[in-house]
């Protein structure tokens, strides 16, 4: 039997059947050696969560799709709604406390602490401010938009198709996923599109005709794409982009130094330049240089998991979380150096 090298994992679970909070210590991939119940929010469900952040304390936001809320989990593993109505899918700015959203995805935070939402049903890129009031900062619902494209332009007549990923860089730069394509909210106020397309067309020689499927920006402002079409793209800080791994049109699950992807849905990178790829039922890790290695969620989280896929989130301090979307759960892994990470082919 293959030696299996030991792994710390400190797994916060959020259970919305009960509504609590556990935390589980495992080793060897799920003998469990601490257990403890640290908090319990009978009213704070969690449903469809599509993006975790967090702040300078340490605090997770949580984006809960199903019930078009914001949730907080503060570092005392406090739970709680922070914005939105729980079910009440609608479109309001103002206070913090009566805003409105519909179908909440993707999640940024600038360093004032001001946070951006994918507000997906409301077609619109949407602003907490650090002092709790929301407002739409690019998109109008007002114009409707079919699959074949959005709009440019200044950003309250911009038009998006169904936002559903945002980044930011160091500049202050939003990176926004709108159905395959990759728009950019500058600093100028001004949108525009930088890589992609709504429609299902590759051209192998052009990495920015297919459809894009998720962003990652490293601590170095380099941009990291995931595409349908079964690979992943770098593009440097001089805005030349390369094929990381994976060949494009080709599908495939062969990992090391000539790998091929299947479908790479969503892509996170590490304070090393390491990225980290959910591709079907596997978080494949790909080195600088395209070495791809991998492991099944299965045997990570130590389950058989539902439908609606998981995914990898860093925080502040390079710890790994991986959100379990069908599952309503989300786990943190102290030591994400020590997953046993391994070159398969199937």
């Amino acid at each position: 039997m293959a030696f299996v090298r030991f792994l710390l994992m400190s797994i916060f679970l959020i259970d919305c059947s009960f509504t609590a909070i556990n935390t589980i210590d495992r080793t060897d991939y799920g003998r469990v050696i601490v257990k403890s119940l640290i908090a319990k929010n009978s009213d704070v469900p969690i449903d469809m969560p599509n993006d975790i952040l967090f702040d300078l304390n340490g605090d997770m936001y949580i984006s809960n799709t199903g019930h078009c809320n914001i949730l907080k989990l503060n570092v005392k593993g406090k739970m709680s709604v922070f914005a939105g109505k729980r079910g009440v899918c609608a479109y309001r700015d103002g206070p913090i406390k009566t805003a409105l959203f519909n179908n909440v995805n993707g999640l940024a935070m600038d360093d004032g602490g001001n946070i951006y939402i994918a507000d997906s049903g409301n077609r619109r890129i949407r602003k907490i401010s650090k002092d709790g009031q929301v407002s739409a900062i690019a998109g109008d619902d007002k114009k409707l938009v079919n699959i074949h494209g959005g709009w440019d332009g200044p950003a309250l007549s911009a038009l998006f198709v169904a936002p559903d990923r945002v980044r930011i860089d160091k500049q202050g730069n939003l990176y926004i996923i709108d159905l395959g394509v990759v728009r950019k909210l500058l600093t100028d106020g001004n949108v525009v599109t930088i890589a992609g397309t709504y429609n299902d067309y590759v051209d192998e020689n052009d990495f920015f005709k297919e459809n894009i499927t998720d962003i990652a920006i490293s601590k170095n402002d380099e941009i990291y794409l995931s595409s349908a079409k079964n690979r992943v793209i770098k593009i440097d800080v001089a805005g030349s982009p390369s094929n990381l791994a994976g060949e494009s049109g080709k599908y495939g699950n062969v990992d090391g130094e000539k790998p091929k992807l299947g479908l790479p849905m969503r892509v996170a990178v590490d304070m090393h330049g390491n990225s980290y790829v959910s591709d079907q039922n596997r978080l494949k890790k790909i080195t600088k240089n395209g070495f791809v290695t991998s492991i099944s969620f299965n045997t990570l989280l130590g389950k058989k998991l539902k439908s609606g896929g998981v995914f990898v989130v860093f925080d502040r301090n390079d710890v790994m979380h991986l959100v379990d979307v069908g599952g309503d759960e989300i786990y943190r892994i102290e030591r994400h150096d020590l997953i046993d990470f391994h070159v398969f082919n199937f």
